[in-house]
């Protein structure tokens, strides 16, 4: 998975070619709750195969509850991930310039 964000772009000596967002902390929580929801996708996956092998019943029935847990957490974790992801496309809105172009239109 892949992110281009051409905005901001530190051009500067200490930050050079590294873009701006890296260091803002909505880009962080978005990387960190969108890389969540893989991780533990990936357990609760693993955490449904491994007692079909063994063939157990209440052992297969714990699993099913653990991997509730693990997919609802996953699912918060993504919600959250959506909302920070829509404040850092808001953030990077040239909101002054739909300002002027609107009350612009309405003289």
């Amino acid at each position: 998975m892949g992110f281009t964000f051409t905005k901001i772009y530190t051009s500067s000596a200490p930050d050079l070619g590294i873009t701006g967002l890296v260091k803002k902390a909505v880009f962080i929580v978005f990387l960190v709750c969108n890389s969540i929801p893989v991780l533990l996708s990936v357990i609760a996956t693993m955490n449904l195969i491994w007692p079909q092998h063994l063939g157990d019943i209440p052992l297969i029935q714990q699993a099913m509850k653990r991997a509730m847990v693990l997919i609802m957490f996953a699912f918060w974790s993504m919600v959250v991930a959506f909302a920070f992801g829509v404040c850092l496309v808001l953030m990077l809105l040239p909101w002054h310039s739909f300002h002027v172009f609107s009350s612009k239109a309405h003289k």
